[in-house]
This record gives C-alpha cells, structure tokens and sequence, in this order.
C-alpha cells in the first residue's frame, strides 16, 4: 500500500506540474506527515505536498481502499470541518477541575460533593452526546474538507422550469431536511425554496 501510496503521489505531482518526472524523488523519506503525504528529494528537502483527500480518492480510483479513521481522527477532522464553517465546538471540563471541585465538595459537606459528582458526570455525558452530534453532521455533509462550503444549489440541482411535482416535492424535503440539520440558514432555505418552487 506504501508503494502504491508513493505512485500515487508522484503521479498526481507530475500532473500538476509540482515536479516533472526526471525529478529526484526519495520514496524512504517520502510519506504521510499530518494531513499531507509529503514527497521528498534524494536530499531531505521536501519538493510538494499533496492532501490525504486528494491521495485517498486517487488510491481509491486504483481499486484500494483508504484505510478507515479512527475515532480520534474522525473526532478532530470533524472539529477542523466546523471551526471552518463557524459551527460551535463542544468543550471539555478538564479532569483536575473536575477533581478538585468533587474533592472540595466532598471535604466540605457529602451532598454537594455528590451533586457536583452527578454535574461533572452530566457534563462529561453532554460532551459525547454533542461530539457525536458534531461528527453525524460531519459525516451528513459528506465529510467536506475544512474551509470549504458546499454548492447547496448544485447538490439540489436546481431547475425551476423542468422540476415535476415528484421531483419538486423531493428537493422540498431534501432542502428542509438540510435546514433541520442547521446545514443551512435560515436565509438561504427561503431562498432555495422559491427558486425551486419558481417564484
């Protein structure tokens, strides 16, 4: 997959005009670094680096499968994706605030300790339950690479004169389905709908 990986890479690189193919390439040195897979010369001095999405698609064109994200990758890209779109960020209380109010609770009366117990153990639960809201409408979005806003109008196709009743009743629900899922405003629902009902 390495191998495969590095063709990958070159290829598109020579494609883009970013090298030409008489070019030095290190393939040992050459590899994923971050959210790039980055090609090196014969040197160590980096010549291009190319978007994991961008490599994942050309691997998958070949026939291999990208390997799946872990839950830790799929939770910061999501996060990357929504600081890009504006959406708010789910926050964390860290553990030794945590710990340090139980303690006090705790040291200074048993049933506040408990009820600040039962606050930080909510709070932790409201995380996940917000993180994987977070990651569902990542995923819903179609998992769009961080500063990028998608052509609502293309992914609805759009065309008011050729729109029968069942295809106008479809893109209505597919509009009000992406409004439900905060995916667009409420600005641009309005907009969409009259132009898909022709006003």
């Amino acid at each position: 997959m390495k191998d495969e990986a590095f063709k990958a890479a070159l290829s598109y690189a020579i494609d883009r005009g970013q090298i030409n193919s008489d070019s030095p390439v290190d393939e040992d040195l050459s590899g994923y670094k971050g959210i790039n897979y980055e090609l090196y010369d014969d040197k160590g001095k980096i010549i291009c680096k190319i978007p994991q999405g961008i490599l994942a698609k050309k691997l998958e064109d070949k026939g291999f499968k990208s390997n799946p994200m872990t839950e830790t990758e799929t939770r910061e890209k999501a996060v990357l994706w929504a600081k890009s779109m504006g959406y708010p960020i789910p926050s964390k209380m860290g553990g030794c605030l945590a710990f340090i109010l139980v303690i006090i609770g705790l040291t200074a009366f048993v049933v506040p300790g408990v009820l600040i117990l039962i606050w930080v153990w909510y709070q932790g639960n409201q995380y996940e339950r917000d993180m994987r809201q977070l990651v569902a409408k990542w995923v819903d979005a179609g998992k769009p690479t961080p500063g990028k806003k998608e052509n609502i109008e293309k992914t609805l196709e759009i065309l008011p004169e050729k729109n029968s009743e069942e295809e106008m009743e479809k893109k209505l629900k597919d509009l009000l389905s992406m409004k439900e899922k905060n995916l667009i405003s409420d600005e641009e629902y309005k907009e969409m709908r009259k132009k898909i009902l022709g006003l």
